[in-house]
């Protein structure tokens, strides 16, 4: 036999019962104990309510007053001040109704009684007070927007002229000094809250117009351009220090608003007062009504017959409703709340959920309701990047699958990469790096079509699913759209900075017929262009696979060249630019593969840092190239100092200051003859770890060189702390010397600020009799580049150590005197020249 369901019906049923069964039974009670309790009760509330009624609102009335007063301080013109004041002569008008309300319900006049109608009083006195200074105040600062507005004016005026003063003549640099202060002491005027600073300020103004009063006469007999300045100066000196000044104006200013907020003060201690004579009216209310309610307790009496009748149909009425309310309202609902829930668990979450009212019905479908969301939330977190809030790698991949799935399904799918965004993330920080994100994402929503998807699948990597855009043409047009909007400035919170974005483009189904095939040949496109460096848009074809096969290839025969030997250095030598004379070299180190040939370093290189194989190959190529330059010094060719490339890889990741000085033992080659440079990148890592490790190859007595000096995104301040004594101009820039003005500046400003800092200058990539001339001219020590000789396998470099070198035949320099148009004398010779 099942066992009776005790459910909410019958609980419900129960507990309605119960509840008519007690109302039952007090009006019983009620009915005895309530006779003559009608008539003490209407005489309390005839007599004492009304009485508190009316002290109450005036309570009401005296608060909103003192809460609508302080609202005068803050307005900023008439209008607001007139709106403000209008509230608050409401709440005035309010409060001195509701006194007399209070005087016409206590009858007689009583102490307290006058002692709030005197407060009351008073404190209309206080509000028109403070209206009269408000309104002073607001009109002297109108005055002080005209005066203002005079110096905007005279400012303006004060910038044209400036450019008539010579840096040259110290009266002209002293005038404008005084007349700087003035003009900033001038816009710090209103910013003063203080009669003390107020009055420092003013005394700051009138020295420096003496200061300009005592230079008047020599400015005067030296017909200098200060002396324009002049005029202008002596109608400051009337904004700044006459009657009705802008000094004068601010000062009565701070008087106004300090008799305005003295006067606030006033009333709230008034309303302090007012609200202690109201409490007394109150508790003297009170204290009847507790008489009078003691009174109507002992009068209360049998009740009678209508209550008996009132508890009937009480009962009666409570069966009713809860006939009605079980049988339609909870249960219904209960009904409605199940289905809600059974369509949430299986993936609908866009059930309707009952949340209408006030019992526990509706705070269980509140509860669903924020159970939904939460499900709604953990769904959208799975699916989206958590910093940008586009699509994440899952969530793409499954549109694309299922775009893919559809019947002559075709489309394009976009791959993007910032270009040097792991730079910007290691000068600025992460969260300079992360604003730039941001900003990228919110460009692809823009750019995006309602039916496309962008998504993030980690750091800068991002990627557009573009479904229908197949044809060239359109392709095209997208793409240079989109490339435009990702490539604008974006203003940073340190920086405004050029973005370069890099696009893969692969086409579906032409370029693969899963989503990870097409995603990875986007992928490859975009890498390949990145590469490349130009162009920044790429569309897939089946060479880009070979590429990665070649990278690969290339990882695993550097391997075996590094043992089996088939690496070598070539040198080129370092040529001292006032002399001619061959002080250095540098290493560089050449591959000749026995299958593919002569292999460029630009290839090999990024896949050893890669790798790690730059671990061993700068290992090798410090050991080779301190065994060379030792072997040439013992043949007696010279003390030359060999340079050797160091990657920051090395630096960081391995022991390089005991493999270091391990080679130097070994060779025997003096500390001193050996220079490691490396690139300012070595230090946005782990700049400590670094700084310590170069410290300590300098304590060895080895050189230490940056090179590609003015490149990236490093800090100058880096020039300070690393433990350097040469910087390396970029041959980017000494190419460019003859034709752009700009790289001459940089080079000249470079080598300036590298002897400023005791440094000495090598510049890289000298092709030209003209580009030697120039850097000669500028005081750069050191050159090195084609003009001189390339890099030379050692049995070439020992020939050319060994005879006079073909450009001493011509000392640099002596040859041309046609220097750029541009260039100037020197401003910088070497330390110690």
């Amino acid at each position: 036999m099942r066992p009776i369901r005790f459910g909410i019906r019958a609980r419900l049923w129960l507990a309605l019962m119960t509840v008519a069964g007690m109302t039952l039974v007090a009006s019983l009670v009620a009915w005895v104990t309530n006779d003559h309790s009608s008539q003490i009760t209407t005489q309390m509330v005839e007599g004492e309510v009304p009485a508190i009624v009316a002290l109450s609102r005036l309570g009401q009335h005296a608060t909103q007053l003192i809460a609508t007063a302080p609202g005068v301080l803050f307005v900023d013109d008439q209008a607001d001040l007139h709106e403000q004041w209008r509230r608050t002569a409401a709440a005035e008008e309010a409060m001195m109704q509701a006194v007399q309300e209070v005087q016409r319900q206590q009858g007689a006049t009583s102490p307290v009684l006058a002692s709030i109608e005197r407060t009351a009083g008073r404190t209309s006195v206080q509000l028109q007070i403070l209206l009269s200074a408000m309104e002073h105040s607001l009109a002297l600062r109108a005055r002080y927007r005209i005066q203002t507005e005079q110096i905007d004016v005279l400012q303006q005026e004060y910038r044209v002229l400036v450019g008539l003063l010579s840096s040259d003549v110290a009266n002209d640099m002293a005038v404008l000094s005084d007349a700087n202060r003035i003009m900033a002491a001038l816009a710090e005027v209103w910013q003063v809250s203080t009669p003390e600073r107020m009055s420092a300020l003013e005394e700051r103004v009138r020295g420096a117009f003496d200061r300009l009063d005592s230079l008047r006469p020599a400015l005067i007999r030296s017909h200098t351009g200060a002396v324009e300045l002049l005029p202008l100066i002596d109608r400051l000196r009337t904004l700044a220090l006459a009657d009705g000044s802008i000094f004068d104006l601010k000062r009565r200013d701070i008087q106004a608003r300090q008799v305005a907020a003295d006067r606030l003060a006033t009333i709230q201690v008034l309303a302090t007062a007012l609200d202690r004579d109201i409490r007394t009216l109150m508790s003297a209310s009170q204290a009847r009504i507790s008489v009078g309610h003691a009174d109507v307790m002992e009068r209360l009496g049998q009740s009678k017959l209508i209550l008996l009748l009132s508890s009937g149909l009480s009962l009666v009425a409570a069966m009713m409703v809860a006939w009605r309310y079980v049988g339609t309202s909870v249960v219904g609902r209960l009904q409605t709340l199940a289905d809600s829930m059974r369509a949430i668990a299986a993936g609908n979450l866009a059930a309707p959920i009952p949340t209408g009212g006030h019992d526990e019905v509706s705070d269980m479908g509140r509860a669903l309701v924020v159970f939904r969301d939460a499900l709604a939330h953990v769904r959208h977190v799975a699916s989206h990047d958590p910093l940008t809030g586009l699509a994440n790698r899952r969530l793409f991949e499954e549109k694309l699958s299922r775009d893919m799935q559809r019947a002559e399904a075709c489309g394009t799918v976009i791959a993007i990469n910032l270009r040097g965004f792991r730079d910007i993330n290691n000068t600025f920080g992460h969260q300079v790096g992360d604003q730039l994100l941001l900003a990228m994402a919110d460009r692809l929503r823009w750019a995006a079509r309602a039916q496309d998807l962008a998504a993030r699948l980690g750091s800068d990597d991002f990627v557009l699913l573009v479904p229908g855009l197949v044809e060239p043409e359109e392709i095209s047009a997208y793409l240079d759209g989109l490339h435009k909007v990702l490539a604008a400035p974006v203003p940073l919170d340190v920086i405004e900075m050029e973005a370069q974005p890099v696009l893969g483009i692969a086409r579906y189904p032409h370029d693969g017929l899963c989503a990870a095939d097409v995603l990875h040949n986007a992928d490859l496109a975009m890498t390949s262009s990145k590469d490349a460096m130009t162009p920044a848009v790429a569309f897939y074809n089946s060479s880009m696979g070979e590429a990665l096969h070649r990278r690969k290839a290339i990882r695993s025969d550097l391997r075996q060249a590094i043992d089996d030997g088939h690496l070598e250095l070539h040198y080129q030598p370092k040529v001292e630019m006032q002399t001619g004379l061959i002080t250095g070299m540098e290493a560089l180190v050449r591959w000749q593969h026995p299958k593919r040939g002569r292999i460029s370093p630009m290839e090999f290189i990024p896949v050893a840092e890669q790798s790690g194989l730059i671990l061993p190959l700068g290992t090798w190529v410090l050991q080779e190239g301190c065994r060379q330059a030792q072997a040439w010094s013992a043949a007696g060719l010279g003390d030359l100092r060999v340079a050797i490339n160091m990657s920051p890889v090395q630096v960081l990741c391995q022991d390089v200051v005991g493999i270091v000085a391990q080679t130097l033992e070994d060779t025997g080659l003096p500390p001193n003859l050996l220079e490691i440079e490396i690139t300012e990148g070595v230090l946005m890592q782990e700049e400590t770890k670094a700084m310590q490790r170069l410290r300590a190859m300098r304590d060895l007595g080895v050189h230490l060189a940056i090179d590609d000096f003015g490149t990236g995104y490093s800090s100058l301040s880096y020039l300070k702390k690393m433990p350097v004594s040469c910087l390396k101009i970029d041959q980017s820039f000494v190419r460019g010397l003859m034709e752009n003005e700009e790289d001459a500046r940089l080079s000249r400003v470079i080598i300036g600020m590298a002897h400023d800092f005791g440094l000495e200058v090598v510049a890289e990539g000298i092709e030209t009799l003209e580009h030697a001339d120039f850097l000669r001219h500028e005081g750069c020590d050191l050159g090195q580049g084609y003009y001189f000789a390339k890099p030379l396998e050692h049995q070439a470099f020992e020939r050319l150590l060994a005879s006079p070198p073909p450009w001493q035949h011509q000392p640099v320099g002596m040859r041309s005197s046609a220097l750029l148009p541009w260039s100037q004398t020197p401003r910088y010779t070497r330390m110690g020249a």
